[in-house]
């Protein structure tokens, strides 16, 4: 089964940052899945990240909605890609940046 390296924006969030004073509203993240097609590896990453953010490692902080998520873009990788990349891992951004 191909490899898809698929990047998306999230949007919607409310999460308290403590740093800059100004609340983190959205982020950007990158999943690597194995999917048939470009549309089920959408499907597929789109599915981990609201996991992520309705009962996952950041359901309890967000104050906001689930994240409204659009895919910037999906590109097919390696086997061997799929060995090294980390899944997980957003870059956050607050209402300033």
């Amino acid at each position: 089964m191909p490899h898809y390296l698929v990047m998306m924006q999230g949007t919607g969030i409310e999460v308290p940052n403590l740093e800059r004073g100004r609340p983190i509203i959205g982020f950007f993240t990158t999943r690597l899945v194995s999917a048939a097609t470009s549309s089920e590896a959408e499907s597929k990453a789109k599915s981990m990240v609201v996991a992520d953010w309705t009962s996952g490692k950041y359901a309890e902080s967000n104050k906001g909605s689930v994240p409204s998520l659009t895919i910037e873009s999906v590109q097919a990788c390696s086997f061997l890609k799929r060995l090294t990349f980390k899944n997980g891992g957003h870059a956050f951004y607050t209402d300033g940046e």
